[in-house]
């Protein structure tokens, strides 16, 4: 059986800020985002109860121990980038695509630093959780897994990098910080770049969610 990590990238608490595509960041509040990423967890605990999960953060904690308390007790790694206020600037930016790229650089640096071995690396954008289109052995024997909204979009609510893919993927992202792409953009650019047969597109949406700037559910 292959083994398998889980990243989530959430922000539970982020500023009354636009971004660049929205004058609006968020419709929830913090209380309700967090709800929203347990279901996240309980999910992935669901289908894939053999994985390990990582959580990546931005949030200030210190007057919410209890939500700090769930989120280490419910996952096997947690990482908190709120001290680290240089990366504020791109995490809290205008630009979603930056603050998406330094975090999912931010988290693949932890996990070579901490020597997280594993055979497949997935990862979640945190509030959207894995519904019962969701089937691991669809993904089992496939190397990079490429979402496809049509033949020039894809999603990255959920996509999955290969060991062998995921210190390139970092290097590809640190080497292209690009705030006129989508992360959407960057990461099907990527998996445009390897060998075709590596890669594995799929169009079933294997994910459930709100959105955050209008509440709209994706299915």
């Amino acid at each position: 059986m292959k083994s398998i990590l889980f990243g989530i990238t959430s922000l539970i608490d982020i500023p009354n800020t636009p971004l660049d595509y929205s004058t609006i960041r968020s419709v929830f509040n913090r209380d309700e985002r967090f709800e929203q990423t347990k279901i996240t967890i309980s999910s992935i605990r669901e289908k894939v109860p053999e994985a390990k999960i990582i959580i990546i953060e931005c949030s200030n904690y210190e007057t919410n121990k209890e939500q700090l308390d769930y989120l280490k007790e419910k996952t096997d790694y947690f990482l908190n980038l709120w001290d680290n206020k240089e990366l504020h600037q791109y995490i809290f930016g205008i630009c979603k695509t930056l603050g998406a790229e330094i975090m999912t650089i931010e988290l693949i640096n932890y996990i070579i630093n901490n020597k997280l071995l594993f055979d497949d690396y997935y990862f979640i954008s945190g509030r959207y959780y894995l519904n019962d289109n969701f089937d691991l052995n669809l993904y089992n024997n496939k190397i990079l897994i490429l979402k496809c909204i049509n033949n020039i979009n894809n999603g990255t609510r959920l996509y999955k990098l290969n060991k062998i893919y995921l210190e390139l993927y970092k290097n590809y992202l640190c080497d292209n910080l690009n705030p006129n792409l989508s992360y959407e953009q960057i990461y099907g650019n990527f998996c445009r770049l390897q060998n075709k047969d590596d890669v594995s597109h799929f169009y079933e949406n294997s994910v459930s969610g709100l959105v955050a700037v209008n509440g709209e559910k994706i299915n």
